[in-house]
């Protein structure tokens, strides 16, 4: 029987948009831990939808990656619980 972990999983499972969007997350975040985005900042420049994020932000928190709580309209405030699994599935996503 093969372990699979959560960084694994979610890698099979995201999808090419929500890549683009963990992609996009990653660069605002830079070296911060703990940071505050807004849906704008994400889909600027590459044409997501909302619910693309919202997809990605449930699939990574359900993997146990990353801890988001909703600000209203000051955006979502992200904690990152793993950069390195962040980092390698950035990298293997197809993109």
């Amino acid at each position: 029987m093969e372990l699979v972990t959560s960084t694994q999983t979610v890698i099979k499972n995201i999808s090419h948009t929500e890549g683009i969007a963990l992609k996009r997350l990653l660069e605002v975040a830079g070296d911060s831990k703990t940071f505050v985005v807004t849906g704008s900042k994400l889909m600027d420049k590459n044409d997501l939808a909302r619910s693309v994020i919202n997809n990605m932000f449930g699939k990574l928190e359900v993997a146990g990656l990353l801890r988001t709580w909703s600000l209203g309209v000051k955006g979502t405030r992200c904690e990152i619980l793993n950069a390195e699994a962040l980092q390698e599935i950035s990298k293997k996503v197809n993109l």
